[in-house]
């Protein structure tokens, strides 16, 4: 119900708003035609470096209160570099949109990816979907939005735009290059 709601929130017009929704419901709309597998999971909800203690090779998580059964794998790491790449670093989406490709090159990755046969776009999408319409409605119930809440939503925006300009909202077509990672045909 994104769409229905005519709202600004604090720096976005109610324009720019209903298009990151309208994105928002572009992607929701592939995802229930495709017959793309997800693979769920338990997902923390709130992956980034201040939910975390690292002591002794171990890391400790806390404030699971966002935590939720079957949610597409992938998503905590999408959220660890999006939340970390504006909150902590300032990065632009250019930048965790790179992040995320050099995730995908990690040898440790490829290989979990390959063995569990997760659809990386799709639980992508998924993310993009969950992330921005949760916090969307969150922040149009505040009033007055912290710079890096605007940061996110800015972010997310070029995301939505940069993935709703892909095959996956035309086609739904993965291929797989030399190096075993999986990625939209072109």
């Amino acid at each position: 119900a994104l769409r229905e709601r005519d709202w600004a929130i604090d720096g976005f017009s109610a324009s720019r708003i209903c298009d990151l929704a309208g994105n928002v419901i572009s992607i929701i709309s592939t995802l229930q035609v495709t017959d793309r597998p997800v693979t769920l999971a338990r997902s923390h909800g709130d992956f980034t470096p201040w939910n975390m203690y690292c002591a002794h090779d171990r890391v400790f998580l806390f404030d699971w209160e966002l935590s939720k059964d079957k949610m597409p794998l992938l998503v905590d790491m999408f959220h660890f570099i999006f939340q970390s790449g504006v909150m902590i670093h300032q990065q632009g989406y250019d930048q965790i949109a790179r992040d995320i490709q050099d995730v995908k090159k990690i040898d440790t990755y490829q290989r979990a990816i390959n063995a569990l046969d997760i659809d990386i776009e799709a639980s992508y999408a998924f993310y993009l979907v969950y992330t921005v319409s949760e916090y969307l409605l969150q922040y149009s119930m505040q009033g007055e939005l912290h710079d890096q809440a605007k940061r996110l939503i800015s972010v997310w925006d070029e995301a939505l735009t940069d993935f709703i300009g892909t095959d996956f909202i035309e086609t739904g077509a993965v291929e797989t290059d030399s190096n075993g990672n999986r990625r939209l045909s072109s």
